[in-house]
């Protein structure tokens, strides 16, 4: 079985398979990208895990409750109130999920981008870029995957760079405003958060010296 083989079943979540497994025994990248695809998947679960309330059954049979009122006027506004509560705590909004939660679960959606080997052409990365606002001054190296994709919502540009110690993922996000550099760690994936003067970036990868490296590169090539 060939690399190009094997990232594709791994791809398509046949991670268990004992051919595929047979087929990384020994081979440090294959393993290296099972346990990879196995990490994000496990962390999307658990991202999207939701738990309903144990009577929501039983609260959902008996409906909002009725009462009697004394003024029509009164009533009805009384009853429009009491019809939302209900319905707000039947039906609560499901939680946004914070910035790192969301990152997360879009990489584990577009895996292909950790194992895709480029390169892209640097035109495509810096028109991409200049639609959402910003300016490439020098191409960034190493680019082996480009994409305009939604993060949380908003439009953003997922860009994965090979490095030195792994492939590391960047992504540009014009519409995400912060006030300070934060840091995460989510399974084995290190995080960092740049406020940018438009919007932020975000840096994610296995090795957490890729964080500075690429956000002195996104600090020195990228402008407004």
């Amino acid at each position: 079985m060939n690399d190009l083989e094997f990232r594709r079943r791994v791809l398509s979540g046949e991670t268990a398979d004992q051919q595929l497994l047979d087929a990384a025994a020994g081979n440090p990248q294959r393993l290296r990208w099972l346990d990879q695809a196995r990490q994000l998947d496990h962390s999307l679960q658990q991202a999207t895990r939701i738990t309903p309330p144990g009577d929501l059954a039983q609260r959902l049979k008996q409906g909002p409750r009725r009462r009697p009122f004394v003024k029509a006027i009164a009533g009805s506004a009384i009853a429009a109130a009491l019809i939302l509560a209900v319905t707000l705590q039947l039906y609560p909004r499901p939680a946004t999920p914070d910035l790192p939660q969301a990152l997360l679960a879009h990489l584990n959606h577009e895996l292909v981008s950790l194992y895709a080997d480029g390169p892209v052409q640097q035109q495509w990365v810096a028109n991409a870029a200049s639609r959402l606002g910003y300016k490439i001054d020098q191409p960034i190296p190493g680019i082996s995957y480009a994409g305009a994709c939604d993060v949380a919502g908003n439009k953003s540009l997922h860009l994965t760079v090979k490095t030195a110690n792994s492939r590391a993922s960047l992504f540009l996000m014009p519409a995400l405003e912060k006030t300070a550099v934060s840091e995460f760690r989510l399974q084995k994936l290190h995080g960092r958060i740049i406020p940018l003067q438009q919007g932020s970036a975000a840096i994610l990868s296995p090795s957490r010296e890729d964080l500075d490296q690429l956000q002195q590169q996104i600090e020195q090539q990228i402008s407004f």
